[in-house]
Order: structure tokens, then sequence, then C-alpha cells
């Protein structure tokens, strides 16, 4: 097999993770910013690259994707790929690697364990051949389901946690250290296989307790996002 030099387009979280992982597969590379690099450089890597990933912001995509092909047409001729979890992009191929990134790059095995959704009905070897991650696939039309998902269990949980880890430490003064193993324990119990049954007063239908909690709540909003999971609760009882 021929070996395959990737074109890297943006210099954020995500391609700096992802050209991470192509180091650690010795895969080549080039890679270009739009802050960093001329378009003498995008140049090359619209003619030499193959495949060529947008890893820019989902709403720079498309039209960045569009300006490319109008001042390079024979790209339209490679596999270009971007990573919107939302995005569906014709004459672009759609892969989502399902985790969250940070500035702080990741070990081998944590990008070899990553899963790859995809809005297709291709094979990773028939967009990314050197990556060895599984592949999942979805319809186009459930793509925007999926990324809110990813949202709501990602971003919304760190919210709820991140509000808990600041009300314990400034208002009650107590060390967040002390929700540590209380967190553990939570998410080691959302990762069994079996549905684990909730606990506490909005499985109990204890009313006086859920009063006095929504009461404790100074704040409008948490006293809204506190009644919102007691009518989720209520309405999954009565499915």
């Amino acid at each position: 097999m021929k070996k395959l030099t990737y074109g890297i387009i943006g210099d954020g979280k995500m391609a700096k993770n992802f050209i991470k992982y192509l180091e650690f597969l010795n895969i080549d590379y080039l890679q270009w910013s739009r802050k960093n690099n001329s378009v003498e450089e995008l140049q090359t890597i619209a003619t030499s690259c193959d495949p060529i990933l947008l890893l820019i912001t989902d709403s720079a995509i498309e039209l960045f994707f569009q300006n490319l092909i109008k001042k390079y047409p024979g790209i339209q001729n490679k596999k270009v790929i971007h990573f919107s979890g939302s995005l569906v992009l014709n004459g672009a191929y759609g892969i989502h690697p399902l985790m969250t990134f940070t500035d702080k790059l990741c070990d081998k095995e944590t990008y070899l364990n990553i899963p790859f959704v995809q809005d297709d009905n291709l094979k990773m070897c028939d967009l990314l051949p050197e990556i060895p991650n599984k592949l999942y696939n979805i319809k186009k039309e459930q793509k925007a389901l999926y990324h809110c998902l990813c949202v709501m269990g990602n971003n919304f949980s760190r919210i709820l946690w991140r509000k808990v880890i600041e009300d314990f430490s400034v208002k009650l003064n107590l060390p967040a250290e002390i929700l540590y193993p209380y967190i553990s324990k939570t998410f080691a119990d959302i990762l069994q296989k079996d549905k684990v049954a909730l606990s506490g007063p909005l499985v109990r239908k204890d009313q006086e307790t859920i009063k006095r909690n929504l009461d404790s709540l100074n704040s409008f909003h948490d006293k809204q996002i506190y009644q919102a999971f007691v009518d989720y609760c209520n309405n999954q009882e009565n499915k």
C-alpha cells in the first residue's frame, strides 16, 4: 500500500490531538492554519495530500470547503473529511471521534480506543486506511440527534458538576475533594451494563424533601433545572 500523507487544516484542540495520534502511528502529515501558514503552503496540501482533514470549527467548515474547491478544483477527486458531529456536507465525508479533547494531549492507548461515528456506510479503511480505530455508522438524518446526545452527556453533566463543586466550596465552605469519591462512584455506576436504579427523593416520590430542595435554591434557573429533572423522572415513570 502506498504510504499516504495526511493534510491537516487547523491548529485547534482537535487538530493538535489528531496530529499527536498520527505521530504515534508514524503517519506522514502536512499541517496548515490561517494564522501560521501561507496560501502557497495551502496549495501544497491541496495538491499533494490525500486525505485532507478539515479540523476547524464547525461553523467555518462549509465555507472553507467551498472556497477550497473554487481555488483547487482537483480537490474534489480527493477524500476531504471533517470531524464535525452535527454537520452533513455534500462532497465531504463526516467522521466524528466520540471523545472530548483538551489542550492536554492523550497517550497512544487512549487515541487507539476512540470510536469514530460516520454518516455513511463506508469502512474506516475506505476513508482513513492507516487509522485502526473502530468505525460505526448512522444515517445522515440521525446526525443532529447523535450530536445533541453527545452535548447533553458531556457538557450538561460538566455544568451540573461544576455548579455542585463551586457551591460546596463557596456556599458550604467544604473542600471540593470530599466530592471525588461520590463522583467516581456515580460514573462507575453509569458505566455498568445493567441499568442502574436511581436513588434519592425523585425516585422515592418524596415530595417534602423535593420541596425543601427547591426552597434551598436561590437561583430561579437552578430551580428550573431541578424541577425539569423532577418532571423528567415523572414522565419516565408514566411511560
